[in-house]
């Protein structure tokens, strides 16, 4: 291939791009208030969020708020963390280190990690499927595990 030709410039490390991640899945809660009301079962997350591409190697800052339905009642949550990549190919692995904050039913917050892996459909688009679990603390205990998979989109007008 040809130095100038646009295949050669094609590069999927995400170094100085900004995201946007959507995402869905499912989820299984088990949940329970200090007056021993439980609230266990299997949800739907729905997952709206950003990520911002630091250092050299193209590790993502991210966050993103969740509706998850199918519960007594809709729960609601904000998660902030680190993406750590594995590889610039098409194919890639990935870690999450972070945070969850839970508001309804019950406010609670915690570690959130999670591994996935990711392809990247063009330099501009990749699409992902993960596993994380997330234990909570506050008004009661949470533990969730959830199985999901999404789209990032990608900007490097920053760059």
């Amino acid at each position: 291939m040809l130095a100038g030709s646009p295949a050669a410039a094609e590069r999927f490390d995400h170094r100085g791009a900004v995201g946007l991640l959507l995402g869905g899945g499912l989820e299984w809660k088990e949940g329970v208030a200090f007056d021993s009301q439980t609230d266990i079962g299997l949800r739907i997350p729905i997952d709206v969020g950003a990520t911002y591409a630091i250092g050299y190697d193209g590790n993502e800052l991210m966050a993103f708020g969740r509706v998850s339905l199918l519960g007594a009642r809709v729960d609601t949550s904000f998660a902030c963390g680190y993406r750590g990549y594995f590889g610039e190919d098409r194919f890639k692995t990935f870690f999450d280190l972070g945070l969850q904050a839970h508001f309804t039913p019950r406010i609670t917050a915690g570690a959130r990690v999670g591994m996935g892996v990711q392809y990247e459909l063009s330099p501009l688009i990749g699409t992902y499927t993960g596993l994380a679990s997330q234990i909570g603390f506050g008004n009661g205990l949470r533990f969730d595990a959830e199985l999901l998979v999404g789209i990032q989109l990608r900007s490097y007008l920053l760059e």
